[in-house]
């Protein structure tokens, strides 16, 4: 679990908010040098009650107001209140980036046009609830990320520091700036909601507009993924049962012997999975035939957000949840439906760590051509210093070589190995693993959700790195060769037969608050050699 809170921030000095405005379960203190912040003493996270609060003070004391809300470490909104309404909305989610009035926002905190153009810019850039939190921060003047405790640990008054955001965001772009090396092609638009995939099978399920500005969500059809795109292979109807009208999202939760039904306000409803199952199931399994029935073989499709690796469409290398000491191969076509009836047909166990280090974290295990390669990020209780154990295994998780490297850095990035050179990759930085040496390459490549090596036809190798919708392409030096801003989410990547990548992006993600984009699509890219 990550860090979790609600604050308001008003654009006013303390001494001229009354008290009897802050009811007694809030703190009401000046934080920054224009700002006054009013935070949950007991942190309850009452998001909707404290919006009310925000409403009342800005109609009263006539000032802007942002109540802002930071869930998880994986969401994080800004609202903007004035005369007593919510103008203006920012939320930045694992799913996607949304910015509603950006007007309202410039024109009711008085930006300068440095500030607004830098404004402009951010709401539109991908990214994680972090780096938009603490962005936001610096260019407004207030101390967003913060609440009772964290405030009693600050010592001084948060400062404005726009100027510094506004010539890095110059650096970026003159960086972006680089005459594209590849292409992007959209190969398949198809409007509808992604749903779901499916990795015993490699199929995609998703549902489609309904004509009247929302989706059929009980209708979900069932695509194959090929070296050109989609094709819809299958469809199927939920039972009315299970599935009313205003039900958008299905679950067949193993684990709890539940099926979890999400309506359109984001609120689940339970039904008996034993009731259910035989039914469901009977429904959503895809024909074989259907699956099989042309010359295109099976693609592996790899996740840009989770931690397991998935070869040749059946077999599932990952880090055990319960014990992050174990690496284990599972045969998909053979395992049960829950966890505990994955059936593990090889493992590796690491020794038991030395106590004198700290946290031990698994990235997931890269697939090589012959093998698969697990790295451990392991916190040494030093500042500024971590210990990274680099263990290549064949596909039977028999180990064949160990590496160690210790780099001065604590940033928790995203790893890759290329074959070619023998070097893994740690964000923006290359080792080589014959003589240790570190380079360090732009610090874009810190911020990556995912890393990847790819070979094209002509055997030359690349290293790409996918943040949100945007995928930049590097040469083995960390040299940028290209980067596209593609639409939507990039949510998948696999390795076409001609050589070249594939993106599938999706819009809003099904299992989000709040209602998705009626513009939402699934589509297919493919990055092409110039």
């Amino acid at each position: 679990m990550g860090t979790t809170f609600v604050n308001l921030h008003i654009k006013a000095k303390r001494e001229e908010i009354p008290e009897s405005m802050i009811p007694k379960e809030y703190i009401c203190v000046q934080t920054a040098e224009d700002w006054t912040s009013v935070f949950e003493a007991e942190g309850s996270f009452a998001w909707g009650k404290l919006c009310n609060l925000g409403k009342k003070i800005s109609k009263r004391l006539e000032v802007p107001v942002i109540a802002v809300s930071y869930f998880d470490d994986d969401e994080f909104s800004m609202n903007l209140i004035m005369v007593g309404k919510s103008v203006a909305s920012y939320r930045a989610a694992i799913s996607r980036n949304t910015c509603s009035g950006s007007t309202k926002w410039i024109d009711g905190l008085a930006f300068t046009k440095e500030e607004a153009s830098a404004f402009r810019y951010l709401v539109k850039k991908e990214m994680t609830a972090g780096e938009s939190i603490a962005v936001f921060s610096s260019l407004i003047g207030v101390q967003m990320y913060s609440d009772a405790r964290m405030y009693e640990e600050s010592d001084k008054l948060w400062r404005k520091d726009s100027e510094r955001i506004i010539r890095e965001i110059e650096e970026e772009k003159k960086k972006n700036r680089v005459k594209n090396r590849t292409k992007a092609k959209l190969l398949m638009e198809i409007p509808g909601l992604f749903e779901s995939y499916d990795e015993r099978t490699g199929v995609l399920r998703m549902v489609y507009p309904d004509g009247k500005g929302d989706f059929l969500y009980h209708h979900v059809h069932c695509m194959k993924i090929g070296e050109e795109g989609l094709r819809e292979i299958y469809d199927f109807r939920y039972p009315s049962a299970v599935f009313g009208e205003n039900s958008r999202h299905l679950w067949m939760d193993y684990e709890h012997k539940e099926i979890q039904v999400m309506n359109k306000e984001g609120f689940y409803n339970l039904y008996d999975l034993q009731t259910y199952e035989k039914v469901l199931e009977a429904l959503m399994e895809v024909p074989k035939e259907k699956i099989t029935d042309d010359e295109n073989e099976f693609v592996d499709i790899t996740p840009v957000y989770t931690e397991h690796a998935i070869d040749a469409g059946r077999y599932e290398y990952l880090n055990s949840p319960e014990d992050s000491n174990t690496l284990k191969k599972v045969d998909l076509e053979t395992s049960g439906k829950t966890y505990a009836e994955k059936k593990v047909i090889a493992f590796y166990q690491y020794e038991k760590p030395d106590c004198r280090y700290g946290v031990c974290i698994c990235r997931r295990p890269i697939i090589t051509k012959d093998g698969i390669v697990n790295v451990c990020i392991i916190y040494v209780n030093q500042p500024q210093k971590t210990i990274y154990d680099i263990r290549f295994f064949d596909k039977e998780i028999n180990l064949l070589r160990k590496e160690g490297i210790c780099l001065e850095d604590r940033y928790l990035s995203q790893i890759t190995y290329c074959e070619a050179n023998d070097c893994i990759y740690v964000g923006n930085k290359k080792v080589n693993l014959k003589n240790h040496q570190v380079e360090e390459g732009v610090k874009e490549l810190r911020d990556a959700n995912c890393l990847f090596i790819h070979y094209s036809s002509k055997n030359a190798g690349f290293l790409y790195a996918i943040k949100g919708s945007y995928v930049y392409v590097y040469d083995l030096d960390m040299k940028l060769l290209s980067c596209h801003r593609l639409k939507g989410r990039i949510k998948y990547f696999y390795h076409g037969k001609d050589g070249n990548v594939r993106l599938i992006t999706v819009g809003d993600v099904v299992c989000d608050m709040g209602r998705p984009d009626k513009n939402s699509a699934v589509r297919v890219y493919r990055i092409e050699d110039l």
